[in-house]
């Protein structure tokens, strides 16, 4: 059953890559998207926000961390320390210069202070409202949730996507981490936890 979804998986990132690839009007969809985060209430003024620098043709989650940042956030942004790990969190601000990690990604600097988030913002390839999400193969995401919700039991984790990226059911495995909530172009989606 798990090599099943596991290929299935797999096939569903090809078609979902070209999905998102294909979506217009992205820099209004990241305005948009920064609009339904902030009025959300989801970031307390003490939370440590983790984001991420949009790479591919993921939604530009920039436009919402310069705000955040405008506000007084702490920032935060994901690292790879190694292959089969959970990810780490460096302090981040707009202005630091990132460097390119193992995986094409874009990670502060090693001399950047280590952070522990509160609030994690993740990148995704496809969503089902269910709160499950499909990322790139690696289990990143899937490895280092369980091990922040370990130390900080009110880990809010919110999944980032454009609207067009979600699809009706996903196929999951126990190691997939449900998400508190979806955040697209369109709207926050609190997930429906009775399905």
């Amino acid at each position: 059953m798990t090599k099943n979804i596991a290929d299935l998986k797999r096939r569903l990132r090809g078609e979902a890559t070209k999905q998102r690839a294909a979506v217009g009007d992205r820099d209004a969809k990241a305005l948009a998207l920064r609009d339904h985060l902030l009025k959300s209430d989801l970031f307390p003024h003490d939370a440590c926000v983790a984001g991420y620098w949009p790479i591919s043709s993921e939604i530009d989650l920039r436009p919402l961390l310069q705000a955040l940042h405008l506000r007084g956030q702490r920032l935060a942004m994901p690292a790879v320390e190694r292959a089969e790990a959970p990810l780490i969190f460096r302090v981040w601000q707009p202005d630091d210069t990132l460097r390119t990690g193992v995986f094409g990604t874009f990670e502060p600097s090693f001399e950047a202070a280590l952070q522990k988030p509160s609030v994690l913002l993740i990148p995704m390839l496809a969503f089902d409202r269910r709160g499950y999400r499909l990322g790139y193969g690696g289990g990143f995401y899937d490895r280092t949730i369980p091990v922040l919700q370990q130390q900080d039991p009110h880990l809010l984790t919110i999944g980032i996507a454009f609207a067009a990226q979600e699809i009706p059911m996903l196929a999951i495995e126990p190691t997939d981490a449900r998400l508190n909530y979806i955040a697209t172009e369109d709207g926050v989606i609190r997930p429906d936890l009775s399905a």
